[in-house]
């Protein structure tokens, strides 16, 4: 379950449960422990506020949730936003597997061959960029749109050949220094 993993539980008791500081290692599990997987398509961006406006085209788990904003808030002064807003246009699909709680919601959103994770805003009804996660690569790596279909295979219990890619740098220290401060940041308002 994806509540088993504390996350910053020293750090800030309030910040959150989930799976942002200990990912799932594969597809097959990070599918397992999502509560809801939803393929989305680009509605609408803008690069100067950061804001990415995306509909759900399919929703692959978890039916349609308690959240019905998937608007995404990036920093466009962010390390790895321009690779994200790069990967993006309108009509463009991504990925996004989530763990929705009480406690609150994180997750991953999966773009054409890059990853990042968000933090869901309940006060600003919008999904908070965290960071670029190129460690995921070892998850998966590929287009948004073949990710959806292999998560279609595996949630029906097929086997599925899942393409990754070892990343070049996965900085586990400054990655939960940064999610810990956003998520304080986030969650406080």
């Amino acid at each position: 379950m994806i509540a088993r993993c504390l996350f910053a539980a020293a750090a800030c008791t309030s910040v959150a449960f989930g799976y942002i500081h200990i990912p799932p290692a594969t597809l097959h599990a990070l599918c397992k422990d999502s509560t809801a997987i939803r393929l989305l398509t680009v509605k609408s961006m803008d690069r100067s506020t950061g804001k990415i406006e995306f509909e759900v085209s399919e929703s692959l788990k978890g039916g349609n949730g308690t959240i019905a904003s998937f608007e995404h808030t990036i920093d466009p002064t962010a390390k790895d936003s321009e690779r994200i807003f790069d990967a993006l246009e309108k009509g463009k699909s991504a990925v996004l597997f989530t763990s929705e709680t009480a406690m609150g919601s994180c997750g991953f959103a999966f773009v054409d061959e890059y990853c990042y994770s968000v933090d869901y805003s309940a006060t600003r009804n919008t999904w908070v960029f965290l960071r670029g996660e190129p460690g995921r690569s070892m998850c998966y790596h590929g287009s948004a749109d073949r990710l959806a279909n292999l998560s279609k295979d595996l949630l029906a219990g097929k086997t599925a050949v899942v393409p990754y890619q070892q990343p070049s740098v996965d900085d586990r220290d400054g990655r939960y220094e940064q999610i810990v401060e956003t998520l304080k940041k986030n969650r406080s308002k």
